[in-house]
């Protein structure tokens, strides 16, 4: 059983540092495999709290400097898509446009 453990938490690490997936999303893939919710939540105590400082650079590159609403809207959705959270979303972009003087 210990195996396992290791196995799913590695999983879920994967799932954040190679497809860039936010908690949310982790749970919802760990899940659709029929993992058991008190597997899948102590996978995901693992991972590292701020997704905010992983996302900022994620979004940046994603907008590349256009601020358009339609744009930041896209963003939005591709990154809700992920697993990220609306706040974490917005306040990133919040941040770029800031750096930009926007």
């Amino acid at each position: 059983m210990r195996k396992n453990r290791e196995k799913l938490i590695f999983n879920g690490k994967d799932l954040k540092n190679l497809k860039k997936y936010g908690k949310r999303r982790i749970k919802s893939e760990l899940y659709s495999k029929g993992i058991d919710a008190e597997y899948v939540e102590e996978a995901v105590s693992y991972l590292d709290e701020d997704e905010e400082d992983m996302l900022l650079p994620l979004v940046e590159k994603r907008l590349k400097g256009d601020f358009e609403k339609k744009n930041i809207d896209k963003c939005i959705r591709y990154f809700m898509y992920r697993g990220y959270g609306f706040s974490d979303i917005k306040n990133c972009i919040d941040n770029i446009k800031e750096e930009y003087g926007e």
